[in-house]
This record gives C-alpha cells, structure tokens and sequence, in this order.
C-alpha cells in the first residue's frame, strides 16, 4: 500500500525561482557587481536551472512514492549524491554545482518554498510537504553551491503515527548523469514515530546511472 503524500503546498518551479532571485539581489549584489555582465548573467541561469531541477527531482520521488511509478531524471550539471548512513540528514538528495561568481555571501543559507526554520524537523500528514529543500553556498568557497532534498516525518493529525518517504539507495551512490526512481515497498515500525507511534515508510529505490 503506497501513502499518499500530499503536494499541495509543493511551490511551483517559477515561484521558488523567483524566490531565489529575490535572496540573490538582496543578500549578494556586493559579489556580483564587479563581474563582467556575461558572469553575472551566467550564474543567475546557472542557479536558477539548479532550483528548477531540485524542485523536479523532488517531484519525481513523491510521484513514485504515491503512485508507483518508475522515473528517470537527467542530471543537467554538477553531480548528485545520496546522502550516506554519517550524514547529518542520510535521508536525503544532495546537488552540488558551481558557478562563475557568488550569488550568495559564504555560508549563506535558505530553504525554496513554504518551509520555515520551525518547521525543518517534522510535518504534519495531508497538510505539510514531504519534503524540505535547501540551498547553501559553501563557507570557504562562495561559488560551491549545494542543495538538499530532505525527506522528512509527517505527523498525524489525529494520532502518534507518522509517515516519511524514506530513500533506499541501490548501487552507486554519486551521479553526473541520471537518477532513477521506482517505488520499492512500504513498511510500518512500530513505536519508531517522534510522537512514539508507529511509523509508515514509503520506500522509493534509488539508482543511480
């Protein structure tokens, strides 16, 4: 039985564009504005094609895990990463790309969308998207960007249950090419959810090519 998680507050791709572009013009303008037009021109595209795949990416994933379908995502540049078993947030889809010039001060950070810093942990079922996705620029290197799909817990409404997409890598775990998607089976733990009731997974398999 697959769950179904709801997209609803899913931004659309051009909104979290525009958000990101509104970030750039008011916390970076100091970076770029020394760089010839073409660079700057270049890493507005280049950052704004980054969001546009994440928030792709992402919506393939909820699509597997609440329809059973199988999909393929190409990897536009840069290269993509589960995160392993040590990471401070494993599960999760990490994007790593670079650009000609900052757009962002070092160590600067921020999610796409409805999310808030208060709501990171945890959402609430039917209501909450499934997922977070963030965007950080690199503190040494302004210009290493990375952006991170975390799937996290959805609480009940009603309940102590809760329900997670939960990403199952299968092979190599680092692509500059594609990613595939396909949903793999549910499971229910009992007493594993944060509110101490059971916890549904939505298991999506994760390859990639």
């Amino acid at each position: 039985m697959k769950l179904p998680f709801s997209v609803k507050a899913q931004v659309e791709p051009i909104s979290a564009i525009l958000v990101a572009g509104i970030f750039i013009a008011l916390a970076a303008v100091a970076y770029l504005w020394g760089a010839p037009l073409i660079e700057k021109q270049s890493s507005r595209l280049t950052f704004d094609s980054a969001v546009l795949f994440a928030t792709k990416l992402d919506e393939a994933v909820i699509q597997a895990a609440n329809t059973g379908s199988a999909n393929e995502v190409a990897v536009p540049f840069g290269f993509l990463s589960v995160a392993g078993a040590d990471d401070e947030d494993p599960n999760s889809l990490v994007f790593e790309f670079r650009l000609s010039q900052p757009v962002m001060q070092p160590g600067a950070f921020f999610y796409v969308g409805e999310a808030a810093t208060a709501e990171a942990e945890n959402g609430i079922l039917g209501k909450s998207h499934p997922s977070l996705i963030s965007v950080t620029a690199d503190t040494a290197d302004p210009s290493s960007m990375r952006i991170r799909i975390k799937y996290r817990e959805l609480l009940s409404p009603d309940s102590a249950d809760g329900s997670m997409i939960a990403l199952r890598s299968e092979g190599k775990q680092t692509t500059t090419a594609k990613i595939s998607l396909s949903f793999a089976d549910t499971q229910n733990l009992p007493g594993q959810a944060l509110n101490g009731g059971g916890l549904r997974l939505a298991n999506v398999a994760v390859r990639m090519a």
